[in-house]
């Protein structure tokens, strides 16, 4: 493997690996943050493009979604189409967002606080070139 590959791998699965244990404290997983995360960004949103954004398969998307319902986070409304469904937080879901998001963000801080701003700069820059490409398979 690729020690550039292996590395980022690694850093990866320490940082998501850390937010799961902060997490578990709301009874949310990573994968269900970043499904909360999206819907802070993209408000009143088709189910699907969340899927496609995060590359879910629509079963486990749609089971996210229930269970965001279910705890009074999430609402869904019809879109103009009658078959279109969107949804967004409620205020329990906003607020549930704020509270983890300050949590989230001191954990980020403690990650990067080896690297100055500068470094941290580049690091963001080199990813979002990395992740803009696509690999040839």
């Amino acid at each position: 493997m690729n020690p550039l590959f292996q590395e980022l791998s690694y850093a990866a699965r320490r940082m998501i690996k850390a937010e799961n244990e902060l997490l578990k404290n709301f009874g949310i997983t990573y994968s269900q943050w970043a499904f909360i995360v999206y819907l802070h960004h993209h408000t009143a949103t088709p189910l699907v493009a969340a899927a496609r954004y995060y590359m879910i398969k629509k079963p486990a998307i749609t089971a996210m979604k229930n269970k965001f319902l279910e705890k009074g986070w999430i609402c869904e409304e019809t879109g103009r189409d009658q078959r279109e469904k969107r949804i967004s937080l409620t205020v329990k879901g906003q607020q549930h967002f704020t509270v983890i998001n300050l949590q989230i963000r001191k954990l980020e801080i403690d990650f990067f606080q080896m690297l100055d701003a500068e470094e941290q700069h580049q690091l963001q820059k080199m990813l979002s070139r990395i992740n803009e490409g696509e690999p040839s398979l």
